[in-house]
């Protein structure tokens, strides 16, 4: 079986919302901030890695939490950025993001 990179998604933060989609303007999903409740900032899975991971929290019961990696040294262009619009809560890590911290996968 062939290796393949996984896709890469892009995401762009504004006053109203968060757009995540492909490079090419593909699939392109709007998140409103009216719909998150809350945002938080987490160290990668792999300590050693140059991303963090940034969750919202939604409104919504299907999709509790989105999740985006960002490059480290964003997190404080991000975060000041955030703060104007939603507060930062800690949202604790799920099992299976226990998981994937212990294997370092």
């Amino acid at each position: 079986m062939a290796k393949r990179f996984p896709v890469i998604w892009e995401f762009k933060i504004s006053e109203k919302g968060i757009s995540i989609g492909l490079p090419d303007g593909s699939n392109e999903k709007f998140y409103s901030l009216k719909d998150l409740k809350s945002f938080d900032i987490h160290e990668s899975a792999n300590e050693s890695d140059e991303y963090k991971e940034l969750i919202f929290k939604t409104n919504s019961r299907f999709y509790p939490f989105i999740k985006l990696n960002f490059y480290l040294k964003d997190e404080e262009k991000i975060e000041s950025f955030l703060l104007n619009f939603l507060p930062k809560e800690e949202h604790p890590g799920s099992l299976v993001d226990s998981l994937i911290k212990l294997i370092g996968f």
